[in-house]
């Protein structure tokens, strides 16, 4: 496996907090949540300890990085098959 895949699940993860993060810092509001919390004062580190250290969101960086080695392990595991039955025959 390339070396850089191993850390495609933490970019998606940066991916999604990064924008939230930038209004956070210009305005000083955290971001709303749907429905029932209303947005809150708060600093930039307040939110990242939040996004990224709360239990919700270690179970959805979990969530991500079990979904890419499944989809990951999917791909590798048909493209050693296609590499073994096929490519190898025809060699």
């Amino acid at each position: 496996m390339d070396s850089w895949l191993r850390f495609a699940p933490l970019v998606m993860v940066a991916a999604l907090i990064y924008p939230e993060w930038q209004a956070v810092r210009g305005d000083g509001y955290g971001p709303p949540a749907p429905m029932d919390i209303p947005a809150y004062p708060c600093t930039p580190d307040e939110y990242l300890g939040r996004a990224l250290g709360s239990p919700f969101a270690i179970m959805g960086t979990m969530v991500v990085c079990v979904s890419w080695g499944v989809v990951w392990g999917g791909v590798s595991a048909v493209g050693w098959l296609v590499y073994t039955r096929l490519y190898r025959r025809a060699i």
